[in-house]
């Protein structure tokens, strides 16, 4: 009787000595999730970071976007000055590449002569190179070579950011 007492014992040493180990290695893997957490906290927080870093000038790209009106123009004098297929920085004009700028987006140096813009609705790329006559304010000209293209294209409420200057 009295080794079935020394058994019932070391039964119980052995159970609560597992219980104990699995305790442990139950505070090891709750340590571990929540280092875990933290790491993926500290990645929350730092993409939010660099989401609003992006609002701003970052490594020489201004990432702001500019809310405009957008038309087209055609090469013609009566849309252009008397050299209608001149730039106001002396370039030729290209299709659907030079963009004519209003004149108080120059004078607020939102843009400038030669600056490289994206517009977001086109998903296309344009080059400064011209401007609109001063009596347009917060607008955007595309020069396109055909007037019914110009014309379907009509008056845009577009969306920019300048991605090289």
């Amino acid at each position: 009787m009295g080794n079935k007492g020394v058994r019932k014992r070391k039964t119980k040493r052995r159970i609560y000595m597992s219980f104990y180990e699995e305790i442990k290695r139950f505070r090891i893997e709750i340590n571990i999730l929540f280092i875990g957490q933290f790491v993926l906290m500290c990645l929350l927080l730092w993409t939010i970071f660099a989401v609003k870093l992006n609002n701003s000038t970052l490594n020489g790209i201004n990432k702001r976007v500019y809310e405009v009106a957008c038309t087209a123009y055609n090469p013609v004098p009566e849309q252009t000055d008397s050299t209608p297929r001149i730039t106001a920085i002396g370039t030729k004009v290209k299709e659907n590449y030079t963009i004519a700028v209003s004149q108080d987006l120059l004078k607020k140096g939102i843009v400038k002569y030669g600056d490289t813009i994206y517009i977001y609705e086109l998903q296309k790329i344009f080059s400064v190179e011209d401007c609109i006559h001063e009596r347009y304010n917060n607008r955007l000209d595309i020069f396109m070579e055909s007037k019914t293209e110009a014309g379907k294209f009509g008056l845009k409420i577009v969306h920019f950011s300048i991605i090289n200057r």
